[in-house]
């Protein structure tokens, strides 16, 4: 009985830690569009994205489908070897 208790215990202890991340910085828009890419700092933001959470054990990388979410999320995922989920 103390055995089952245990067990119910540790895997009531168990959690998930989600990461919610925000695009990086944005070229300006030149035309009438939503799907504006990454600015060349944006860019060098997802790097640094990547290397701040390369150690966090990942399991899922989401995505929205435009271009500037997906290009923050790249560099990270391909270190990786995730799909991004859209």
């Amino acid at each position: 009985m103390d055995l089952l208790l245990l067990c119910i215990l540790l895997i009531s202890c168990r959690s998930t830690t989600y990461f919610i991340i925000r695009h990086t910085e944005k070229a300006m828009a030149t035309s009438i569009t939503t799907d504006i890419p990454l600015y060349e700092k944006g860019k060098k933001r997802a790097e640094a994205l990547k290397d701040s959470l390369r150690s966090q054990h990942l399991n899922y990388i989401y995505s929205t489908n435009y271009n500037r979410t997906r290009s923050t999320a790249l560099p990270l995922a391909e270190e990786l070897n995730l799909r991004i989920l859209l």
